[in-house]
């Protein structure tokens, strides 16, 4: 499952920029010589643009 939000600012005709963030919630993974390890994670990024 997951959770994102996406945030875009127009500032001309033209152009734009914005910024985007994403939650993962995923299942515990096991892994050798340390037994169930949590997988979650989040992310984050941004955006500039142009329309044609």
């Amino acid at each position: 499952m997951q959770t994102f939000a996406d945030m875009t600012y127009k500032m001309s005709n033209k152009w734009f920029l914005g910024v985007n963030g994403k939650y993962q919630f995923t299942e515990d993974i096991e892994i050798k010589r340390r037994g169930d390890v949590k997988a979650d994670n989040w992310r984050a990024g941004a955006h500039i643009g142009m329309t044609l």
